[in-house]
């Protein structure tokens, strides 16, 4: 069996302060952006809102923790959280304190309510910041902007309940879903040439524009003033590390730190050359996005095909070891998923481009085993596993596997589903002495047989193996009751739901409370 390296004092440090983190929000970017739109109130909004991502990047608190590698802050605070009153005004957080719903404590701070799941808090004095920009934004939000006028239907869209918005909710609050932007364009050219572009444009069409050439116009003005926000924001990052270095006593750290500061320098405008600085110019432009607008969501897309080059050549080349690469990839994963971004993967297409996104598999668990990782799910005619059952087989290191998809045929009279199914045997890849991952193949036809013999052979009160990922609520349907438990697991084999509710796939023992409906109906 493969044997993951323990994890470092530095991941269990920064494991604790995620999982006790309390989500302080401030005033600051909404203060900025709001003096921002003061001074351009009657520029177009393409250049204003660029305008304001200029202030914003230059103007905010930059925050480099001692133990950190790849850096990135949204707020003042650690793992804090801003707002966005072009978007929402002053924010919902102020109206929980003016009800009373968040109380003053001990520390100074309003606090939500201890019942709720996440624990966030806030200053007296952001509190008034946010109520004295409440005016100012009255009217002139986005949202109100949308609301002046609404397209033919929406009403009707909002009354049949297909989408999140019900009637009365404002039509820019319908979700647009998550976006993946050119992260290959800002790691492999870089902001600079990006710039170039833009500029290249402008000079040529110079006391020159025809017809839509206006509407260009604006975009790469707007690109220009956008890349020297982004390229400021990076210089702000790279200068705060080599301050941090100069003060720093710790030979170690400050090699580190000077590292990081001539990284994030480069990276402000040219292509990332190593591993490392192609991991921090996506964590800054997502960083970057989240500031500038906060939505729609983004999603990293495929950091996996677009960084493993860089991760390959530095092994290679010895630039970088696994211990380093080990905390370094965990820092980015864990810091700014616990409250700032996340990493989405689609399929995996080969073995090849897995290589890096297995990283992120080991980073959001610092000491992970066999049973903890994830099964990679298919998907047929765009319709996941309805049922997805495993059991481990020799030799160590195999599990088999029946999956189950929805046809989409019905049986008349009646209306009898018909599934379809497939049996695989995953084998446990290991790759770089630092990560693993299950690998589908072809089994033996013994195997199929006997296989299937056995999760047909359902015993009376036999159950399924301790849950691998925890235990939870009865699903339910989307719009409906609660799904009917199945029977029970044959002896051996544990399930998945798959789908049926949008909730983020669990496992569950077959037949438990909180796994119902684990098989098909």
């Amino acid at each position: 069996m493969h044997k993951f390296r323990p994890a470092t004092d530095r991941i269990k440090l920064m494991c604790h302060l995620i999982r006790d983190r309390v989500i302080r929000t401030d005033a600051e970017r909404a203060l900025i952006v709001t003096l921002s739109n003061k001074r351009n109130e009657h520029v177009v909004p393409i250049i204003k809102r660029a305008r304001a991502a200029f202030d914003i990047c230059s103007q905010m608190t930059i925050r480099v923790e001692d133990f950190e590698i790849i850096v990135g802050n949204k707020a003042k605070h650690f793992l804090g959280s801003c707002v966005t009153p072009e978007w929402s005004g002053e924010g919902w957080i102020p109206e929980m304190v003016e009800n009373g719903t968040w109380n003053l404590r001990d520390d100074g701070l309003y606090h939500n309510p201890d019942s709720e799941e996440l624990n966030l808090s806030i200053s007296p004095e952001d509190v008034d910041a946010l109520l004295s920009i409440r005016d100012y934004w009255n009217g002139r939000t986005i949202s109100a902007t949308a609301d002046a006028w609404q397209p033919d239907g929406y009403d009707e869209l909002c009354r049949l309940n297909v989408c999140t918005n019900l009637p009365g909710t404002p039509l820019m609050t319908m979700t647009a879903g998550h976006l993946t932007p050119g992260f290959h364009k800002i790691i492999y050219a870089g902001y600079a040439a990006i710039r170039d572009q833009a500029k290249d444009w402008l000079d040529t069409h110079r006391n020159n524009l025809m017809g839509e050439d206006i509407h260009k116009c604006l975009f790469y003005e707007a690109a220009v003033i956008i890349c020297d926000a982004a390229t400021v924001l990076a210089r702000r990052y790279g200068q705060a590390c080599m301050d941090k270095a100069a003060a720093c006593e710790d030979e170690i750290r400050k090699s580190e730190l000077m590292k990081m500061g001539d990284g994030l320098m480069w990276i402000s405008q040219n292509p990332a050359r190593t591993f490392w600085e192609a991991c921090q110019a996506a964590i800054l432009y997502q960083l970057f996005l989240a500031l500038e607008t906060g939505y729609p969501g983004s999603s990293f897309g495929r950091f996996d095909q677009y960084t493993w080059p860089f991760l390959e050549a530095d092994l290679e080349a010895g630039r970088l070891t696994l211990d380093e690469l080990k905390w370094g990839w965990t820092l980015e994963g864990g810091i700014l998923a616990g409250g700032q971004v996340a990493i989405a993967a689609g399929p995996v297409e080969d073995e090849t481009t897995f290589e890096a996104l297995g990283l992120s598999l080991q980073a959001l668990n610092p000491e992970p085993t066999e049973r903890s990782l994830p099964l990679i799910g298919r998907a047929y005619e765009g319709r996941p596993e309805t049922l997805l059952l495993e059991k481990n087989i020799a030799p160590e290191g195999r599990l088999l596997t029946i999956r189950l998809w929805d046809s989409g045929v019905r049986l008349a009279p009646g209306g009898q589903e018909v599934y379809l199914g497939q049996v695989t045997e995953e084998i446990l890849i290991q790759r770089l002495g630092l990560f693993s991952y299950w690998r589908a193949t072809p089994p033996q036809p013994a195997q199929i047989v006997a296989s299937v013999n056995s999760a047909g052979n359902q015993k009376p009160g036999r159950r399924c193996r301790k849950p691998i990922m925890g235990t939870g609520p009865p699903l339910r349907r989307q719009n409906g009751p609660p799904c009917v438990p199945s029977p029970p697991c044959a002896a051996g084999w544990r399930s998945e739901r798959r789908h049926a509710c949008r909730r983020a796939a669990r496992r569950y023992p077959w037949g438990s409370a909180a796994g119902a409906a684990a098989g098909p109906r």
